[in-house]
């Protein structure tokens, strides 16, 4: 009976062995294939070749093939695991780096938009290699399950948009100095024009917008069972903060007529926010608010 019990713990070993090789393999293709995306679309950027079209098209294959081994990296480490990725501080971070990264690439179809990728692409990857040092912890408040996953969901996606936003906002900063530089003129730059970033910038602003909404008008369930102490107190002001200065530049932009600088930088602002929200929620390993 020994022998065999030792035979049993003996195969479950050896099985929890190449499950964990396999789970570093996917995570270490996902990491290459993300900085080799990122490599490309700077090289792309920099040099901007007579080829730059196929040259960026090329990068967009490689950031297409980062995401699908990141998908595979969450699903095979929730399997694993046997957590669910909406309750998990572990797949925070990295569910919003693939939104951001998937907004982008369904947004993004014309080789001037696909430039941004230049600064999407290392996003997506640091908030990928983030969630991968983050320990695992599901979450268990005292809530229905459905509307746990609600609130994580639309915070993540709001996480995923305004990220995208931002880095239309940073696009829209380095574009603005090189004009100014007379560097490169607009036409000649492989960003889009400044009324084309502004205007991408303000779009998924507006669109992440809504979904924070919601994750701010559920957070205040979460908020009724926290002990509003140190970090926990820090975590819900800077969910409002975040919320109002998103707001504030939504707002600012169609009712004053705001733009430029001072619209781009709000709008990065807000993005830091809300990218710092995940990281509190992950090191804290408690369920965002």
């Amino acid at each position: 009976m020994r022998v065999i019990v030792a035979a049993v713990g003996d195969a479950q070993a050896l099985r929890q062995e190449e499950s964990a090789a396999m789970q570093l393999a996917v995570l270490i293709l996902a990491i290459v294939a993300y900085s080799f995306s990122t490599l490309t679309f700077y090289l792309t950027f920099v040099h901007s070749p007579a080829n730059f079209s196929s040259r960026v098209r090329h990068s967009r294959a490689t950031l297409i093939a980062a995401v699908v081994l990141h998908l595979a990296d969450i699903v095979y480490r929730s399997v694993v695991t046997r957590t669910c990725p909406v309750t998990s501080a572990e797949f925070g971070l990295s569910l919003a780096a693939l939104v951001s990264v998937v907004a982008f690439l369904v947004w993004a179809r014309q080789d001037k938009l696909l430039a941004l990728g230049v600064i999407v692409a290392p996003l997506g990857l640091g908030l990928f290699v983030a969630s991968s040092v983050v320990e695992s912890h599901e979450i268990t408040p005292h809530v229905p399950a459905w509307f746990l996953a609600v609130h994580v969901t639309a915070n993540l996606l709001s996480v995923g948009l305004f990220v995208v936003a931002a880095a239309g906002s940073i696009a829209y900063l380095l574009q603005s100095s090189r004009i100014k530089a007379k560097r490169a003129t607009v036409g000649q730059a492989p960003f889009p024009g400044l009324s084309s970033l502004e205007s991408l910038s303000h779009r998924f602003l507006g669109l992440g917008l809504g979904p924070m909404t919601i994750g701010v008008v559920s957070g205040a369930v979460f908020a009724e069972r926290l002990t509003h102490g140190g970090m926990e107190s820090l975590r819900i002001a800077l969910s409002y903060v975040c919320w109002l200065v998103a707001a504030a530049v939504v707002l600012g932009q169609r009712i004053t007529g705001w733009h430029g600088r001072r619209v781009a930088w709000g709008t990065i602002f807000a993005a830091v926010l809300a990218v710092g929200l995940v990281l509190l929620y992950a090191i804290m390993n408690g369920s965002p608010s």
